[in-house]
């Protein structure tokens, strides 16, 4: 479902101190697509595209979802290190 929702990260810094940042997230459904599931097996899931933004600057994500869920991800949490791809197994 499309809408808006907030997201809270809490991390720890380089001096160990703890960092909030909060973000609002502009959720987008697109059409289905072909996805892989496991080593060679493939389905029919939903793309559902993130967009996350603060003043500090913007987070992305693309989720793949079938039946509430999560199949595979792309996420970009900083831009120098690129997207992480991830496939939840089975």
């Amino acid at each position: 479902r499309a809408g808006q929702m907030p997201r809270i990260y809490r991390l720890l810094d380089g001096e160990d101190r703890l960092e909030i940042r909060s973000y609002i997230c502009d959720i987008t459904p697109a059409q289905a697509e072909q996805v892989r599931i496991g080593e060679a097996e493939w389905t029919r899931a939903l793309r559902v595209n993130e967009t996350c933004h603060n003043p500090r600057g913007a987070l992305s994500f693309t989720h793949w979802v079938k039946e509430g869920r999560i199949l595979q991800s792309i996420q970009t949490f900083d831009p120098g290190f690129g997207p992480v791809d991830i496939l939840f197994l089975p």
